[in-house]
């Protein structure tokens, strides 16, 4: 039983550990794997961004999965819809409905920045857990099109059924717990809330810096975001130290009452 998702996350990160080297790159499912792959991402001074990924339900039983959407790269379970007799009109219906969803979320998490570079790199992609494995799978798939060296599944519980899916499409699957009596993911959890998007934004703007970034990029003391420090939209100089900011907005806000935001800089914030 792990106490809530961060304790699932640094045990997660103990069987993860052996690619703290590799320079991974970490990729949370929504919702509840940015806080568990954000963890992860710590530990192992990793990039952390999201894989955004919707379940295409049953009309009827919509927790019940027929397929997943992830980008443009399209799943359906059709033995489960043939044998249900969903019509496909319903099908491609229920699917336009998730790729809007789809593009708000991307939208709202990334702040219109691209996803993170993968190609040639190791990829972890982490959920804080694997019921039937649908979700995973679309997104296992359209990640592959970006042509990572090596995708690594991780979980800190998954079903046998779940977890058989995923292997199919991962180099590797890293399940901590696979109970007999598997019913729902949060059933290894004394705590397991819901997660909600400003959370998840929250997550990625105020990550800290891997070893990597720390050398290149620069936080925006108002917001939070990590950015490019030949890319700021605008900078300002308080005391004697430059901050940068994503946009105009940031800097007007420091501007007013710097002291409110400087308390938060630290280090690479200030140059």
């Amino acid at each position: 039983m792990f106490a809530d998702r961060n304790e699932a996350g640094r045990a997660l990160a103990r069987a993860l550990i052996k690619y703290r080297d590799e320079n991974p790159v970490i990729l949370g499912f929504l919702r509840g794997g940015v806080p568990v792959a954000a963890v992860v991402a710590a530990e192992l001074e990793a990039p952390l961004d999201v894989l955004v990924v919707r379940k295409v339900g049953v009309p009827f039983h919509p927790e019940l999965a027929m397929g997943a959407l992830a980008g443009e790269t399209l799943w359906l379970n059709e033995p489960l819809i043939a044998a249900l007799g969903i019509p496909r009109a319903t099908v491609d219906r229920m699917v336009a409905m998730e790729r809007e969803e789809v593009a708000r979320r991307e939208a709202l998490y990334r702040q219109h920045h691209a996803p993170l570079a993968v190609e040639g790199r190791i990829v972890i992609v982490i959920d804080d857990g694997l019921a039937t494995g649908a979700t995973a799978v679309a997104g296992l798939r359209a990640l592959r099109q970006r042509r990572p060296r090596r995708i690594v599944f991780a979980s800190p519980v998954c079903s046998f059924d779940g977890a058989e899916q995923v292997n199919r499409e991962a180099d590797e699957v890293v399940c901590l717990r696979k109970p007999s009596d598997f019913q729902a993911v949060s059933q290894v959890y004394a705590a397991f809330p819901q997660v909600d998007d400003e959370s998840v934004r929250q997550l990625l703007l105020t990550r800290p810096p891997t070893r990597e970034e720390s050398a290149m990029q620069v936080r925006d003391p108002v917001c939070g975001m990590l950015i490019e420090e030949s890319e700021a939209k605008a900078r300002s100089s308080y005391e004697g130290s430059f901050y940068f900011f994503c946009h105009e907005e940031c800097k007007e806000a420091f501007d007013k009452d710097p002291e409110r935001y400087v308390s938060r800089a630290t280090g690479a914030e200030a140059r």
